[in-house]
């Protein structure tokens, strides 16, 4: 079998990473109502407690539907509440939301440990170097398209 191209692993790796993490928090978590996109904003909640929707919006990168969707979801299973008023959100983990989050802080513990555990130190070193580039690169890209489309929504 020949080995997958640059653009191949581009667009296979985040389908992959996704897979392993939820085989994980599928045997890490025994309440099967948590999602795996929840494992990915209970720590945002957690580390910066009072957070709104919009500044988890701004660090996930994720449109202003989903973002409301999953808070929606995690007030619903308990694990968040809001003490926000209106339209303002003020969110916080719940005691049971805590107990997940130190489900999530050792899944990506055990994820970084098996995923990395066989880098060389200057290995790593250039993994994280070339990963940044590449996250800088797509901010950059991400901001140029949001910028054309909000140039063409205009010029209609």
């Amino acid at each position: 079998m020949r080995e997958p191209n640059v653009s191949e692993l581009l667009m296979l790796f985040p389908a992959k990473v996704k897979r392993y993490a939820s085989m994980l928090a599928n045997r890490h978590i025994a309440d099967d109502r948590i999602k795996p996109q929840h494992l990915t904003f209970i720590p945002y909640i957690a580390e910066f407690d009072g957070i709104s929707q919009k500044d988890l919006n701004v660090f996930l990168q994720f449109d202003k539907s989903y973002v409301s969707t999953v808070v929606r979801e995690l007030i619903d299973l308990g694990m968040v509440y809001n003490d926000g008023a209106g339209k303002t959100y003020s969110l916080h983990l719940t005691a049971e939301g805590r107990k997940v989050n130190d489900v999530c802080e050792k899944i990506i513990r055990i994820s970084c440990e098996n995923l990395l555990d066989d880098f060389t130190e200057q290995e790593l070193q250039q993994f994280t170097d070339t990963f940044t580039r590449f996250s800088n690169r797509l901010d950059v890209l991400v901001a140029e398209l949001e910028k054309e489309n909000d140039d063409s929504k205009n010029d209609s």
